[in-house]
């Protein structure tokens, strides 16, 4: 991966949802830029590097990009999403990170849009490379967002009017209600 391909600033997959790699969730400046207060660490071991002064609310999955953990990572699905789903009705930017922003990361990202936007992994897929070409969830993730695909009963053929819809979606970051004290 060339140095140019790296985002320098997290990318932004729906209103107030982004992807990003390690040095995005220690960013301060862009963290504000786009009113991000929830951070979702993919990682067993990256810092929390903002919680202890309380304005930014953590959610740590500490799951390594190895096929031995992929099942591990789906277990965490539910949470994920839900952390997600408070952050975006909080009106609250949420940033999803591991290391490098390709493969746990975007697995997780991935399985909030399968839920939330009813959409097909592959549609899913190729919504977040849309917007981020370098993503490469491991084959044990893929699996994992498969069997999650058949546990939602999403019928892959049947989702391209929901992604007419959400690739029409505003990528506006209309998050100006968020506050601090809706994160504490």
């Amino acid at each position: 991966l060339s140095e140019s391909a790296v985002s320098v600033e997290p990318v932004e997959i729906l209103p107030g949802l982004f992807l990003g790699n390690a040095s995005h969730s220690e960013d301060l400046k862009s963290l504000k830029k786009y009113n991000i207060k929830y951070i979702l660490n993919v990682t067993p071991d990256l810092p929390n590097v903002f919680e202890r002064d309380g304005q930014i609310r953590y959610l740590q999955i500490p799951i390594t990009d190895h096929w031995s953990q992929a099942g591990d990572l789906a277990n965490h699905f539910p949470d994920a999403i839900k952390f997600i789903d408070e952050a975006r009705s909080n009106g609250c930017g949420v940033l999803v990170h591991c290391l490098a922003g390709v493969s746990r990361s975007v697995t997780v990202t991935l399985a909030y849009l399968m839920f939330a936007r009813t959409l097909s992994l592959n549609d899913a897929f190729l919504l977040v490379r849309s917007r981020k070409p370098d993503v490469s969830p491991n084959f044990h993730f893929m699996q994992q967002l498969h069997s999650f695909e058949q546990q939602l009963n999403i019928d892959p053929t049947q989702s391209a009017s929901a992604k007419q819809a959400l690739y029409s979606a505003s990528s506006s970051s209309a998050a100006s209600s968020c506050s601090s004290s809706s994160v504490g």
